[in-house]
């Protein structure tokens, strides 16, 4: 018992960390805090909710200048929820090679980087998109919100 609770204890603080991190992000490109605490609750929480129509989408719907800003902060932090917790606490503690040590987020991380140049090169062939910025920006949020659930 005193092993899962303190592993608990640690997984919820890197939790966490993650999510002021990811808050303060958000909140020095200018969102709104309540906007903000939804869109870093679903996004660590994995559950992908916003209080917007168009969910992170709405910002560039409505001309939002910093909408290219959000979603790039919340791209990374939808990899970083689905990315195996302890490795973070490792990383935290001075292990960065953890992250190349470990199978299973190579697998990961490989599925999600293969998945992104295989839908960006068919955004490209058979969309109007021409900007590859855009195509790889929108290919990189639809492979990591599918892969994480988010």
């Amino acid at each position: 018992v005193p092993k899962v609770a303190e592993t608990a204890r640690l997984l919820y603080f890197v939790y966490t960390l993650l999510s002021i991190l990811q808050f303060m992000f958000l909140w020095a490109g200018g969102m709104s805090t309540f906007e903000n605490l939804c869109h870093v609750f679903g996004t660590m929480g994995t559950g992908g909710f916003s209080p917007l129509n168009n969910s992170i989408g709405g910002y560039a719907a409505s001309g939002n200048p910093r909408a290219f800003y959000f979603e790039i902060v919340i791209i990374a932090f939808m990899f970083l929820a689905g990315t195996n917790f302890s490795l973070h606490y490792k990383a935290l503690k001075g292990d960065l090679k953890g992250y190349l040590l470990d199978p299973e987020f190579r697998y990961y991380s490989s599925i999600i980087l293969i998945s992104i140049i295989t839908i960006s090169g068919d955004i490209y062939i058979h969309s109007d998109y021409q900007d590859i910025g855009q195509i790889l920006r929108a290919a990189s949020f639809s492979v990591i919100s599918v892969i994480t659930a988010t």
